[in-house]
């Protein structure tokens, strides 16, 4: 072989060894991946903190799990965050994990809990947080690709069960949440964004909150916390 033979087929083995490690620290570190991006995504989304306990991606198995998800309060509000997932369990097409578009075939969430607060000063968590998600949409595709360029399709997404916490300044009270069903996210548009599809799943679990609080409020009278508080609640 040749001397420049010889040094094509070198720099062509050390990049196949550099594309073999960058291959292999991406599967080692596909958990930290994807929580951070839950995390990031979601905080920007949000407008508030937004952390995840643990993330367990099985590509062999074409499944993932989604323990402790919690969005924080906007400023002003007091209880300790205002919607917890206990845990969603993930489903994966696997043979989409190589294309450019990942299709999820289900999201089922269990155990979650939402805290609904209402305050006199600083008015109602869940419609700050619905109207930073509204305004999100908003965002420029440059601004949006750059949180993010992988393009999700996700066929189901199912909560249920869930938990309302109608927090007042005079009286806490309990209720349930409607389940929350959302089907075809990204199908239309040849998949979705991790932002697009971080406010597509965040929406209609909000309206489905503010829904239930609407009704608890309604039971207790809490139009007479403060002048105006109903109203916006009615939003």
């Amino acid at each position: 072989m040749s001397k420049t033979g010889k040094i094509t087929f070198g720099a062509v083995a050390v990049l196949v060894a550099v594309v073999a490690i960058g291959i292999f620290w991406t599967l080692s570190n596909l958990d930290s991946i994807v929580k951070s991006m839950i995390e990031k995504v979601g905080t920007s989304v949000t407008g508030t903190n937004v952390s995840v306990s643990s993330v367990h991606i099985s590509l062999q198995d074409g499944s993932g799990e989604i323990s402790g998800l919690t969005i924080g309060n906007p400023a002003g509000f007091d209880s300790d965050y205002a919607l917890r997932i206990g845990k969603a369990t993930v489903a994966l097409d696997k043979a989409s994990l190589t294309s450019e578009v990942i299709r999820v075939t289900a999201i089922t969430v269990e155990e979650t809990t939402v805290n609904a607060e209402i305050k006199a000063t600083a008015g109602i968590n869940l419609r700050k947080i619905m109207d930073k998600l509204e305004s999100s949409e908003g965002k420029s595709d440059q601004e949006a690709s750059d949180e993010g360029g992988t393009k999700i399709v996700i066929d189901r997404f199912d909560l249920t069960d869930s938990e309302l916490k109608l927090i007042t300044d005079v009286k806490n009270y309990d209720a349930k949440m409607g389940d929350v069903h959302v089907k075809g996210i990204g199908q239309s548009s040849g998949g979705a964004t991790t932002r697009e599809v971080a406010v597509q799943l965040l929406r209609p679990v909000i309206r489905e909150a503010i829904k239930a609080a609407r009704k608890e409020g309604s039971k207790h009278g809490i139009d007479g916390l403060k002048e105006g508080l109903t109203d916006k609640l009615k939003d």
